[in-house]
């Protein structure tokens, strides 16, 4: 799922740079009208507690991260995360 709404985002950002920006993400209360239905039909969910994902973006709109909580991490780890560069377990 996480890495679906990366595709998303950057999709998003292609489609939306301008001048010199490498990237462009939408603000947080903004990107589930950004993204949807253009760069992906629905925003995917958690699919043990049906909540979004967490997707936080900077405050220059040129980073994000959405991170997911793992149910049984292995040790060392929490969550699985994505952004603009990669997708990794943290």
């Amino acid at each position: 799922d996480l890495e679906t709404l990366r595709t998303a985002l950057l999709l998003y950002s292609q489609n939306n740079t301008a001048g010199t920006q490498t990237y462009v993400f939408p603000a947080s209360d903004k990107y589930k009208t950004a993204v949807v239905p253009n760069y992906i039909l629905q925003i995917p969910k958690d699919p043990k507690t049906n909540t979004e994902y967490l997707y936080e973006v900077s405050a220059t709109f040129d980073t994000f991260t959405i991170k997911a909580a793992l149910d049984a991490p292995a040790s060392g780890t929490t969550g699985y995360l994505c952004n603009q560069e990669e997708c990794r377990y943290y």
